[in-house]
């Protein structure tokens, strides 16, 4: 095999590699086209297109995915909840940044014909690089977190198959979603009354029907445990946070 004297020693590094392993270097999936600005306040801005309804107004804004097209909520929303959507992160598990990652909302919408939610991240983490010059890296750190872990009377969950019907809303404090464990654990590490990340140890690998009643003078967690049959368990343990090591603000387009 020939190698052409014009490729350097990285490169021909690079091409050996893939050469023996059969594989070949691909650019970073990107969206077709990309409006990023800083969120004007009123209405809907520019991130809810015709049709398109609006994400719920949670703290920090937040994106709605539909088949190739991700927008931001009328509200705009937060470089940290980009970046948290992009590689799918509860708040815990996402380290440093500079103040105006929360303080800051922008208006996104973007488009990519065809592509699915898990391609749509992998183009969000791509225009992040780009607009925001997102450098991160990965680090394993022990810290406090609570287990998922099924109580000792079993669980009382209803696995979900599609056509099942989800429990009509109840009262005025309920939660009701369906999901894995791993969705659920998610969920939890992202819920102020919780403020650790949550490891799922039950073992359960179906989907689950989520549905939680409270009271105004009762709390969600205990509420989940007696209804739901799970609890958390307060413990210590290895969690992969995602460090910021370098972010700017993008300029309008």
């Amino acid at each position: 095999m020939t190698i052409p004297a014009s490729i350097s020693r990285t490169g021909l590094l690079a091409f050996a590699f893939c050469s023996v392993h059969g594989q070949t270097l691909e650019k970073p999936l990107s969206f077709d086209a990309a409006s990023i600005r800083p969120y004007s306040g009123g209405g809907g801005g520019r991130g809810v297109p015709e049709g398109v309804p609006p994400a719920p107004p949670i703290g920090g804004g937040g994106l709605r995915f539909t088949p190739g097209r991700v927008v931001s909520a009328p509200i705009g929303v937060s470089a940290r909840k980009l970046i948290l959507e992009a590689y799918q992160l509860p708040q815990p598990r996402l380290s440093g940044g500079p103040g105006w990652l929360d303080a800051d909302r922008f208006s996104l919408e973007a488009k990519a014909e065809g592509a699915n939610d898990t391609q749509l991240r992998q183009m969000l983490q791509t225009l992040l690089a780009e607009r925001f010059k997102l450098v991160v890296h990965h680090t394993t750190k022990e810290m406090p977190v609570f287990a998922l872990v099924v109580g000792k009377n079993g669980t009382k969950l209803r696995e979900w198959k599609d056509g099942d019907p989800m429990p009509p809303f109840g009262g005025a404090n309920n939660f009701r979603d369906r999901g894995t464990m791993q969705h659920f654990a998610d969920f939890l590490s992202n819920a102020d009354s919780v403020g650790r990340p949550v490891l799922d140890q039950t073992g359960l690998k179906g989907v689950y029907v989520f549905y939680v009643e409270w009271g105004e003078d009762e709390a969600f967690l205990p509420a989940m445990q007696d209804q739901l049959g799970l609890k958390l368990e307060s413990q210590k343990g290895p969690v992969d946070v995602l460090t910021i090591d370098h972010i700017e603000k993008p300029s309008s387009n």
